[in-house]
């Protein structure tokens, strides 16, 4: 029986019915990018069960009223796998750049914005300022990460 609709009396709402078969509707830990950053990469570490295959997709686009030869002169989409390792080195950095990052496995959809925000002039070491992680989102099945220009075109 289900439950009683009068407790004083022990009226039956309904019978248990036979269970079926269970589904397994676990849901397992979300994965975590983490970032290391150095001067003109950044390393994306993946923790969490490996999976059996990980993509990430990179795509620099041209900003506008930058030349190409300022900005975007490779003009080449990149692919990364994970595979038995699990950490993703984003290299040659252009610090003005805009980047989508898909990053794709069987469990995970993860987001992530990085940013941009120094001017060249404010940096003195040689190279202005590259992108930093300022957000992760977990969702299911593709991790997109953006950041956004500096003000200016660098070389």
């Amino acid at each position: 029986c289900l439950g009683s609709a009068d407790p004083q009396r022990g009226h039956c709402m309904g019978e248990l019915e036979e269970e079926e078969e269970d589904i397994d509707v676990r849901i397992g830990a979300p994965a975590v990018l983490t970032a290391v950053i150095n001067n003109d990469s950044i390393a994306l570490i993946y923790s969490g069960r490996i999976q059996s295959y990980a993509v990430i997709f990179a795509k620099c686009t041209k900003r506008v009223h930058c030349s190409d030869e300022t900005l975007c002169s490779k003009k080449k989409e990149k692919i990364y796998y994970f595979q038995d390792d699990n950490i993703f080195n984003i290299t040659e950095l252009l610090p003005a750049a805009h980047y989508n990052l898909s990053f794709t496995s069987p469990d995970h959809n993860e987001t992530l914005e990085l940013v941009t925000n120094a001017n060249i002039e404010d940096y003195t070491g040689g190279h202005p300022e590259i992108p930093v992680i300022s957000t992760l989102v977990v969702e299911d099945k593709v991790v997109n990460v953006t950041w956004y220009p500096v003000d200016t075109c660098v070389p």
